[in-house]
């Protein structure tokens, strides 16, 4: 029943003990550039939206071509695309224009 005793006791002081180390690092980090403090935290502000007016595009795939596949991301729209030789491609598309930004052959 002792033995108990002091794991519970032990077990309780590395609690508080990883609480207390929790709660410093979480202090330093918010004040680690310098230039922020828990009494007066650094706020950076969200950068502008701008809405850009709808707009229609046309592009043309190569003759023949299937679009199998398309995906988004990195300020780029991507249709993959079947050719009719047998060999594909990816198209890439800049979703703010509309227009093609690019070609790449895969074979």
């Amino acid at each position: 029943m002792r033995m108990l005793k002091v794991v519970v006791i032990g077990m309780g002081v590395l609690i508080v003990a990883a609480t207390l180390v929790v709660i410093v690092t979480i202090a330093n980090r918010w004040g680690a550039d310098g230039t922020g403090s828990a009494e007066n935290p650094v706020t950076t502000p969200a950068p502008p939206v701008t809405l850009s007016a709808p707009y229609e595009s046309e592009i043309t795939l190569p003759p023949g071509a299937r679009i199998l596949e398309t995906s988004t991301g990195a300020n780029r729209i991507t249709l993959r695309l079947q050719l009719p030789d047998g060999t594909g491609a990816l198209l890439l598309i800049d979703p703010a224009t509309g227009k093609q930004a690019g070609m790449i052959g895969l074979k």
